[in-house]
């Protein structure tokens, strides 16, 4: 029997649910409305795509609707998330039936990005996806170290929730206008993601922790963490897990790693996802007590090449051509940057440079070395177009998404 895939019907949300959480092997019970509610706030859902062997969900996939900080900009990005195959069909085309599916609906929508944060390395290539850069996984071995930066003490507080509330979000989008791979948060996503918090989430740690720093009046960053206390043989060794952490400028993140770094009782820092460029390898006297741990982070398939180049910002002038190849798709554009910004489209000229389209949407948001992915055979071209391509797509700031879809 042929696989049909289809948008599901809020009624199915909790077969979808449960597929998806079977493949992953979350398991547990989702039958709280609750649960059913957030989905249907946060998923669209003309924007799942499930696939059914008869009146069985085999599969499923959907897409967030996301604006994504690219490099001078913010455009709308479709988050890929949920993808899941049953393993009694897989190799049977049912993950490219659903990703067609997706595909069909970013091109009928216009936008010129699909991002995803990649359960398997191996996979997503294949259609089409690059890593834009990698993100550190990094724990602080607090007590052999101290922070010896110059920078002034920003005031720190630990607030509640309803003050969290409050100031979060507004700093969080002060910070992500000028940090590529960062995502916009509707209130929903605040609520459901960024606030909710039941006790089964937490893995032994404490609830969500709270705390701001301020310059005055001005809010000037925030950190999210939890805490696992731990005692051995009566010395206590416990741990600080940030969630998250922004902050406008470098002194508010001083400010933000001493307020961690001084907690009486525990000993470790850990941070699942921080972005490279980090200050904190810089501001202390040890540094090989702050481990780290490179890991990839978002991946990004370029749907609309001409739109997505000409939307970003460039930090130098000049023009290239780029072969593209994606699949039966042979196409060559040529991009032209004056005064930073970009103009891209079609053309009939040769080629300096050739590429798959995983290999563009790696180095589109300047995380990735065009030199780099030539040296490791990605990209070909002679040593001045690739010269050229290092200046172009290069971008002050490391790409980070510091949050899971």
């Amino acid at each position: 029997m042929a696989i049909e895939v289809r948008n599901i019907t809020a009624d199915e949300v909790r077969g979808f649910r449960g597929n998806m959480r079977t493949v992953f092997g979350f398991g547990g019970s989702e039958d709280d409305d609750l649960v059913v509610q957030r989905f249907l706030d946060l998923v669209p859902l003309e924007r799942t795509y499930a696939a059914f062997d008869g009146d069985v969900m085999v599969g499923t996939a959907a897409a967030f609707d996301f604006e994504l900080t690219i490099p001078g900009a913010a455009i709308p990005m479709a988050g890929l998330t949920n993808v899941s195959v049953r393993a009694t069909h897989r190799r049977r085309g049912v993950m490219s039936s659903m990703l067609a599916a997706h595909f069909d609906d970013v091109a009928k929508r216009g936008e010129a990005l699909s991002g995803l944060w990649c359960s398997e390395a191996a996979i997503y290539g294949r259609y089409g996806y690059g890593s834009v850069g990698d993100s550190d996984v990094v724990t602080v071995d607090v007590p052999r170290m101290g922070i010896v930066s110059d920078h002034e003490n920003d005031s720190a507080s630990i607030v509640d929730e309803s003050r969290a509330r409050e100031l979060l979000p507004g700093l969080y989008d002060r910070v992500r206008v000028s940090r590529p791979g960062m995502l916009s948060r509707s209130e929903a996503w605040w609520n459901h993601r960024r606030f909710y918090d039941p006790p089964g989430s937490r893995r032994g740690l404490s609830a969500r922790l709270y705390a701001v720093t301020s310059r005055g009046d001005e809010v000037t960053g925030y950190v999210v963490y939890r805490q696992r206390a731990k005692y051995d043989d009566g010395i206590a060794s416990g741990a600080i897990e940030i969630v998250e952490l922004y902050a406008i400028d470098a002194r508010a993140e001083v400010s933000l790693w001493r307020l961690l770094t001084s907690m009486d009782l525990y000993t470790t820092v850990k941070w699942w996802n921080a972005p490279t460029d980090s200050v904190l390898h810089w501001i202390v006297d040890d540094c090989r007590r702050v481990e780290r741990k490179r890991v990839d982070h978002l991946w990004l398939l370029i749907s609309d090449v001409p739109a997505a180049l000409s939307a970003r910002a460039y930090t130098s002038d000049g023009s290239i051509s780029l072969h593209v190849l994606h699949g039966n798709e042979n196409n060559t554009y040529k991009l032209d940057v004056v005064y930073g910004s970009g103009s891209c489209s079609p053309t009939d000229e040769s080629a300096e440079l050739h590429m798959d389209l995983a290999a563009l949407g790696s180095i589109y948001m300047g995380g990735v070395s065009p030199r780099a992915l030539a040296r490791a055979g990605r990209i070909l071209g002679d040593d001045a177009a690739i010269d050229k391509a290092e200046r172009l797509f290069s971008w002050p700031v490391a790409p980070w998404c510091p949050e899971v879809f």
